[in-house]
């Protein structure tokens, strides 16, 4: 099988749809983004039926991309993860990795690729982007609730990544050893555990700030109970990558956490003195992240709802 420059890692669960509109745009954006070299897509597909395999075979005549599928059926997004970076790193040089219903912007691999060459990164994160599709209701872009990824100085270190849009180089991957912690796989927070893992061996990680991919909040993401219900397993997940990472300790989570619930409570009415909108709906989402964030301290588990 042929050596690429990068192979495009992607994890799919029951996004049939959204899978062939990637692959179509990922196929439509390589010749601007590796003018010098190949790109390979490795699909892995987490759900029990394996949808996707009639997806990517009516694909393959297509796209001139070589498309790989591998079936894990785990329904466990740490164990997809692994396969699709472990297949990917045997076939090119970097993987990138995507998730299922991103839409990556023109450059968006390039460059990734150009500030992995510069600053010779282990690592680089490109930024993502919630989106509130046509017909989302004015709230999910009004108040913050799509406020949710950091945006750096290009080429800087950041302080946390995320894996809808980062590269990661195959020698780096063989070397480390470092992989995504199965036992977080159904509850979440196996992505920011996998960049701490990186941190403390060492990797060199950059932030290409030029690099975009989109991610719509569409269907029930668009929705006030998904949102909050997202807020609240946020927090939630915070006590439980701090317990597998020990950044700090239990008592200031508690405090972090009650400060925060503590801040959502007056947000509103401070709002209100300053003549602004009191947007109590981000105010609730504060303080249900905050009770999150007190309820994993305490052992809650929350499991992840995509």
């Amino acid at each position: 099988m042929s050596q690429h420059r990068a192979v495009v890692a992607v994890c799919t669960f029951r996004r049939n749809e959204q899978l062939a509109a990637l692959v179509r745009r990922i196929d439509s954006l390589v010749p601007t983004e590796v003018p010098d070299g190949t790109v390979g897509i490795t699909i892995v597909d987490d759900s029990p039926e394996g949808g996707a395999a009639a997806v990517i075979d009516s694909l393959r005549s297509a796209v001139s991309l070589e498309l790989e599928y591998h079936h894990t059926a785990a329904a466990n997004i740490a164990v997809a993860r692994n396969r699709a970076i472990e297949a990917s790193m045997a076939r090119g040089e970097f993987v990138a990795c995507l998730d299922d219903d991103c839409v990556p912007e023109p450059g968006w691999l390039r460059e990734l690729l150009r500030v992995a060459h510069t600053r010779e990164a282990d690592i680089v994160v490109g930024h993502r982007i919630f989106f509130a599709p046509e017909g989302a209701p004015r709230w999910l872009s009004d108040e913050p609730f799509l406020d949710e990824n950091a945006m750096y100085a290009d080429e800087s270190v950041p302080i946390s990544g995320n894996t809808a849009n980062v590269l990661i180089r195959g020698a780096w991957l063989a070397a480390s050893g470092v992989r995504f912690r199965n036992d977080l796989g159904t509850v979440g927070g196996e992505d920011m555990v996998f960049f701490a893992d990186a941190a403390s061996v060492g990797a060199n990680v950059r932030f290409a700030a030029g690099s975009v991919s989109k991610e719509p909040c569409d269907g029930r993401r668009s929705t006030l109970p998904y949102q909050w219900w997202r807020q609240l397993w946020l927090g939630n997940n915070e006590a439980l990558i701090n317990r597998h990472t020990r950044a700090t300790t239990p008592w200031r989570l508690l405090l972090r956490g009650s400060k925060r619930s503590l801040a959502g409570v007056v947000r509103p009415f401070a709002r209100l003195v300053r003549g602004s909108s009191p947007q109590w709906r981000w105010s609730a989402a504060m303080v249900a992240r905050g009770g999150g964030l007190v309820a994993g301290v305490l052992g809650l588990r929350l499991r992840h709802h995509s």
